[in-house]
């Protein structure tokens, strides 16, 4: 602002002026987080972590060097040449009262003399790195975490006292055998136990072990990388996100929603700061309070915090130090107004919502950041909560008082905060005659749902008994199923053996001829080999027919399983008598190197069975079967049935030189009882591709049908190819047991 605009210059205690210009009256006052001034303006850095020396001098390690503060300005000290300032969780700048400071980074421990301003690099006598500083007893050398060398990597850490010149044993700590991961701290209590904060959890040890917490205690933390004791005996631990308390007993959540906390610190007037990378937070009178940038911080992330001993705040933050003066903001905030708005509410009770507006005096805290507190009817104070409007539920009918106080961020609260007074309306259906009417209503919608239940009750009932007449009927139908495709199995043996009587009589009368040669030239030995030989065939062939025979004819087996596609049909086949092939020609166009399917062969025996008869039928007993098979990449399209999804198929058809099959009557031509034979030579009773239709749906098959008339028909069926996990599992079935 230019000199000439201002007229008049008015000082105030604390640093407080006012300045009176053309445009007005304006206020200046320093703030509660005031940045820190370094010598010749340099930038501060990084400040990683705070320390007082015996003088009571308050340093500080930074990315930058190391820094002192002197009338409240920072003066830098460089690194000595071979430091690294990289900092680990905990690992930063700790007091050694009149033997100076120690710096512990990743690469190893430095003490620092701040009278002479000089660094020596600190080196165990046995060669163990030096880590960070653990313990901090009061009037004593700290505890540092000394961990053993590479060459005796199976040792376990240590903890020793370090006085600035040598290290020394600590009998009284507890050993460290059997814990695991990063060590953050090991402090004692006021009774004498120890308490050890580790990257999985704290530890305590009693009664000469380590307890250690988890979630089933309570503790939910990740890790525990600070600690506290109160007078009372609790104990506060800081993890990477939270802060929780001990009772004795069990953990509990006090503070959520932090990212990597940096540190913990008591300070003098009771209070507790938590140093966060979110973030500044102060458990104080009872509540917690975050402070960020808008309120002075430099930046928000906040690493470290300490009070000196002139009862002074610093904290350390990823953009430099600031130093807390809660006397620069002394005003308290004011509410300025409280607006009622009721709610409808469904259960009769008063429900609404108290609009807060309020406004820091000065404006150190944005009224978006101001916190409030409510009492109802001279009841209790409920917390501090950021929300500036209060939901207010279940309230009597009548007049209500109600008291809301604002406290800004730097814990000012507002002293004679304003009452309020509102009243809660009556609802409409707590007026009588609304009453009235709607109990009248009540019972006559009470009648007419008994009246409903009763109905229902019946119907229920009444469901009851046809699904129990359903139930009886399906298991009829399951019998009558089961029978029927044994009667169709029964027939087509039937069938088949007319033709096969045929045939044997053919067989015998060879043996028979043969027998009669042998008898008259016993003594021609080429002759009677000869006829031996035939004999022999006509036997083999007799005894292949026979087996055919009796596999068909016994009880199916439904298992399936992996088998040759290809060996089923040739079966199938040979079950066909020599009287059959020579009225109809029977094609066999098998492909080769069929991968084995999913089949029960005995069902698909069956199946083809019906596909031939039917398709001799359809020719009048003159023409051409082929019976082919082959794999399929997928599906044809136009399925009669959709077989279960794989990744491969193999089909077997029957194609006839027929009549081939009406388009009326396609659709029709799986329903049971169906059939166009009902006046032929060779009449059926319309179950035979029904039970074809019901086999292959039992099994995961599809079907196919490709007809014309006067072309001929193809019926398809279409089967899974075996993967290799299932003809693995079917061989282990298979494979016969030895004994060991």
């Amino acid at each position: 602002m230019p000199l000439a605009q201002i007229h008049d210059v008015a000082v105030q205690p604390r640093g407080i002026f006012w300045l009176a210009t053309r445009e007005g009256v304006v206020r200046h006052a320093p703030a509660a987080w005031q940045r820190a001034a370094t010598t010749g303006g340099e930038p501060p850095g990084h400040f990683q972590s705070l320390a007082e020396d015996a003088a009571g001098r308050l340093w500080a390690a930074a990315d930058t060097g190391l820094w002192w503060v002197e009338d409240r300005v920072w003066t830098r000290l460089a690194w000595p040449a071979g430091f690294e300032p990289a900092w680990p969780s905990g690992e930063g700048l700790s007091s050694l009262g009149g033997a100076g400071l120690l710096v512990t980074t990743s690469g190893g421990a430095w003490r620092f003399d701040p009278d002479t301003r000089q660094f020596a690099r600190v080196v165990h006598p046995e060669g163990r790195a030096v880590g960070r500083v653990v313990s901090r007893p009061a009037g004593e050398p700290p505890g540092v975490l000394t961990r053993p060398p590479p060459a005796a990597a199976d040792q376990t850490p240590l903890v020793e006292r370090y006085d600035g010149r040598a290290f020394s044993p600590w009998p009284e700590a507890p050993p460290l055998a059997g814990v695991g991961g990063e060590i953050f701290f090991l402090e004692r209590a006021g009774n004498g136990d120890w308490w050890l904060g580790t990257g999985t959890g704290p530890a305590w040890w009693r009664e000469g072990r380590w307890q250690f917490f988890g979630p089933a205690d309570g503790y939910t933390g990740d890790g525990a990388l600070a600690w506290l004791e109160f007078e009372d005996g609790r104990v506060w631990c800081a993890s990477l996100n939270r802060v929780l308390e001990f009772d004795g007993r069990r953990w509990t959540v006090l503070l959520t929603a932090l990212d990597h906390v940096n540190d913990l610190c008591r300070a003098g007037d009771g209070s507790v700061w938590v140093a966060a990378s979110n973030g500044l937070f102060r458990f104080y009178r009872g509540a917690w309070l975050g402070v960020g940038t808008p309120e002075g911080l430099p930046a928000e992330a906040v690493n470290c915090v300490r009070e000196d001993r002139q009862r002074r705040l610093w904290v350390g933050t990823a953009a430099g130090p600031a130093e807390y003066v809660p006397r620069a903001d002394f005003e308290p905030p004011r509410t300025l107004s409280l607006e009622w708005t009721q709610e409808a509410s469904a259960t009769g009770e008063g429900s609404g919502t108290v609009t807060v507006q309020a406004r820091d005096r000065w404006r150190f805290t944005p009224e978006e950041r101001l916190v409030f507190a409510h009492r109802l009817d001279e009841g209790e104070w409920s917390a501090w909560s950021p929300e500036p409007a209060v939901r207010l539920r279940g309230l009597a009918q009548g007049r209500h008082r109600i008291e809301v106080r604002a406290m800004d961020r730097n814990w000012n609260v507002e002293l004679r905060p304003p009452v309020f007074e509102f009243r809660v309306l009556v609802p409409w259906y707590r007026d009588q005659r609304v009453v009235v009417a709607g109990l009248a209503g009540l019972l006559l919608t009470l009648a007419a749902a008994a009246v409903a239940v009763n109905r229902h009750l019946r119907l229920r009932r009444s469901y009851a008994d046809v699904e129990r007449l359903v139930e009886e009927r399906t298991r009829e139908l399951r019998r009558a199923t089961a029978a029927l495709a044994h009667s169709q199995k029964m027939t087509a043996l039937g069938t088949l053996a007319a033709g096969i009587a045929h045939d044997f009589n053919n067989m015998l009368s060879i043996i028979k001829g043969s027998a009669q040669i042998i008898a008259a030239q016993p003594g021609d030995r080429d002759k009677v080999l000869t006829r031996v030989s035939r004999i022999l065939t006509m036997v083999d062939q007799a005894s292949d027919v026979v087996k055919a025979m009796l596999g068909f004819g016994t009880a199916t087996d439904r298992t399936v399983q992996p088998g040759d596609l290809n060996a089923v049909v040739a079966r199938t086949v040979r079950l066909l008598s020599d009287r059959f092939r020579r009225e109809v020609e029977v094609r066999l166009v098998l492909a080769p190197d069929l991968p084995p399917v999913l089949a029960a062969a005995d069902l698909v025996q069956q199946m083809l069975l019906n596909f031939i008869f039917n398709a001799a039928d359809a020719m009048n007993g003159r023409g051409v079967i082929e019976v082919s098979t082959a794999l399929l990449p997928e599906p044809p399209r136009d399925l009669v049935l959709a077989p279960r999804p794989a990744a491969r198929y193999a089909r077997v058809s029957v194609r006839d030189t027929g009549c081939g099959i009406p388009p009326e009557i396609l659709p029709r031509l799986f329903e049971p009882f169906f059939t166009t034979k009902a006046r032929s030579d060779r009449p059926g009773r319309g179950l035979g591709l029904y039970m074809v239709y019901e086999f292959a749906r039992e099994m995961g098959h599809g079907l196919h049908v490709e007809t014309a008339p006067g072309r001929g028909s193809t019926f398809t069926l279409i089967l899974p190819v075996a993967e290799a996990g299932e003809i693995t599992r079917a061989a282990g079935k298979s494979r016969p047991e030895t004994d060991g």
